[in-house]
């Protein structure tokens, strides 16, 4: 295993504040590649999030992206070892349907992708909410504040396709 010369992207963020688009991109572009080698060999993360992100400024050129800490990962076509009223993962980033203890999917890694996408964009997390319940509510239920810089109409139909799935998922009363 190598050493990572740098910070975790956490730190990065806090560094340099919001990063431009084509940053962002490049940076989250590198770890969904780290993710497409990891899901094709049967592995989920579970746990995508800045601070599983070393970022290596060490080299010419820009800033290289590397996801670590394997730690709650699981091998897609085994059962969980977790007891199903354990929530695992980090809820700030957690895919809406792990909390219904569905079985984590690729699916759930590209969302936390997604949500530390956003958090590049914005300088911020989409979503804040004052304890666990309420932050996976937020995730399932509402839309998080427009970007600014970031054309919300172009991307607002997926969001609404995708609220409305999620509510046809696990219908209204979600954690109620």
């Amino acid at each position: 295993m190598g050493l990572v010369d740098g910070v975790d992207l956490r730190g990065y963020l806090h560094e340099r504040g919001r990063l431009p688009t084509a940053d962002a991109v490049e940076l989250v572009g590198q770890v969904l590649s780290a993710l497409t080698v990891v899901h094709k060999a049967g592995v989920v993360h579970r746990d995508v999030k800045p601070a599983n992100i070393l970022i290596d400024t060490t080299g010419p050129g820009p800033a290289r992206a590397m996801l670590t800490d394997f730690g709650i990962a699981r091998l897609t076509q085994t059962p969980s070892m977790t007891r199903l009223s354990t929530t695992i993962g980090t809820p700030m980033y957690m895919a809406p349907e792990l909390a219904e203890h569905t079985p984590a999917g690729p699916a759930a890694d590209i969302y936390g992708a997604g949500v530390v996408l956003y958090e590049l964009l914005a300088g911020q997390s989409p979503f804040v909410a004052s304890n666990t319940i309420s932050m996976i509510r937020a995730h399932a239920f509402d839309a998080p504040p427009p970007i600014d810089g970031i054309d919300a109409r172009r991307h607002g139909s997926s969001m609404r396709s995708r609220r409305a799935g999620v509510r046809r998922s696990f219908g209204s009363d979600l954690f109620r």
